[in-house]
């Protein structure tokens, strides 16, 4: 797959709100107002990609004995990490396996899918983002979820 993705082909999810994100966004094309760049902040360093045309998804993690197998301590230890990490494999790197998961029809790329107006503040809610109440649909700030 030709990278950055300019087709809608490839949706990642990052599982981080750190820096890898602006790595992942920039290499790959992915972008929030596109929806093919998802957050579900877990605070690890790891990534779900979905081929969308070949109905694919990979799952790649760090490894989590890296800074350990680095051994540097001290001011600089972030300059001998950067140089192993740029010296080392993919595989002493990371972990990747394929996972077993699809994007739901609210997820993919495009336009909303269905929207829904608010009972209290009256606003959009958009992709079933929306919550069921008795009084009928609530956004999740209203609905004291947000």
């Amino acid at each position: 797959m030709e990278l950055p993705d300019l087709s809608k082909r490839l949706v990642v999810e990052v599982e981080t709100a750190r820096c890898a994100a602006d790595a992942i966004q920039a290499v790959t094309g992915c972008t929030a107002g596109k929806r093919t760049l998802r957050f579900a902040d877990y605070g690890k360093l790891a990534a779900t990609f979905w081929d969308l045309e070949r109905g694919r998804a990979v799952r790649v993690a760090a490894r989590g004995d890296l800074r350990e197998r680095v051994g540097a301590k001290g001011a600089e230890r972030h300059a001998a990490q950067a140089a192993a990490y740029r010296s080392w494999a993919a595989e002493e790197l990371f972990t990747a396996r394929e996972v077993d998961r699809e994007l739901g029809p609210y997820d993919l790329p495009g336009p909303p899918r269905r929207r829904a107006a608010c009972i209290v503040c009256g606003e959009e809610v958009a992709d079933g983002k929306e919550l069921a109440t008795e009084q009928g649909p609530c956004c999740r700030p209203c609905a004291g979820a947000g």
